[in-house]
């Protein structure tokens, strides 16, 4: 690598590359979108001097680097998930789902489903959605973008889940969780949890729920089918997400997260975040991510 600093700064399309060595020159190829950097070596004598190639080195730099792209899809979209080569995302109100593919940022499908989708999980093979007001789940071929069964569940699907073998199904307005097998499409299993629950997640071994309304989380065996323990978080959890080791809890009206052990089923951390922390919560591989609706940001955690 040439001495000096490198920067590269990028403004819509305009990009400018810069480097605080003096004797190294930068340009762009647009055929390979890499920026190339060759040093050079001033050589002379009594005030002259040349300079010939000594050292080049090539920074591939994708070329939307720092820029975004705005995908037009339906009308109020909500849940979002990604199948391997495309984005799904569930539009609540004009009651379809959204096809994106990733590469050229453009919607290849639209799929009717049933009324208010809003949560959406893909199993390695289709794509599940829950169906708020119609009281079932869609499943779409990825393939073909149709649909291709559609289970009835509890009252308000709000979000689904899936633990390798099964879709799990949190309904609000019911107070329980349906568990569906996805290679026969019927419910094999119905847990009643708290009150109102909304996130779901599975940990490898449990499905963790958070019931927005009684202020706590159930942990479900997956194998027995029975909730085998109750945690206390913080006033309307609503998110859920695990890291390998803990589970994060999104606290909307006590403005925090909860990290609970899985394998004490205690939270030994509450973190303070912004202003009602909402419907997401992510794990990054190193970090937790957290959306703070009202106070418009988003907040990193060190797990």
């Amino acid at each position: 690598m040439p001495h000096g600093i490198l920067q590269i700064n990028e403004f819509g399309d305009k990009r400018k590359l810069s480097t605080s060595d003096k004797y190294a020159e930068v340009f762009y190829n647009s055929s390979t979108s890499s920026w190339i950097v060759e040093k050079k070596l001033a050589i002379g004598e009594r005030g002259r001097c040349s300079f010939v190639p000594l050292l080049s080195q090539t920074l591939k730099i994708p070329y939307y680097s720092g820029r975004k792209t705005t995908v037009t899809v339906g009308t109020g979209p909500r849940g979002i998930a990604f199948d391997g080569t495309h984005i799904w995302v569930t539009n609540i109100s004009s009651n379809n789902v959204s096809k994106i593919d990733i590469n050229t940022n453009t919607v290849v499908a639209t799929v009717t489903v049933g009324t208010g989708p809003r949560g959406v999980a893909f199993d390695g093979t289709y794509i599940w959605v829950a169906n708020f007001t119609s009281n079932n789940v869609s499943k779409i071929d990825v393939n073909t973008n149709t649909v291709v069964a559609t289970v009835t569940v509890g009252t308000g699907p709000v979000s689904v889940a899936f633990d390798g073998t099964h879709i799990w199904v949190a309904n609000y307005n019911s107070n329980n969780v349906s568990k569906i097998d996805i290679s026969t499409n019927t419910v094999v299993a119905t847990v009643t949890v708290g009150t109102n629950p909304v996130g779901v997640a599975f940990d490898g071994t449990h499905i963790w729920v958070t019931n927005y309304g009684s202020a706590n989380v159930s942990k479900i065996d997956i194998s027995t089918n029975t909730v085998v323990a109750t945690v206390t978080v913080g006033a309307l959890p609503v998110s859920v997400a695990f890291d390998g080791t803990h589970i994060w809890v999104a606290n909307y009206n006590s403005n925090n997260v909860s990290k609970i052990d899985i394998s004490t089923n205690t939270v030994v951390a509450t973190v303070t975040v912004g202003t009602n922390p909402y419907s997401g919560v992510a794990f990054d591989g190193t970090h937790i991510w957290v959306t703070n609706y009202n106070s418009n940001n988003v907040q990193r955690i060190v797990v």
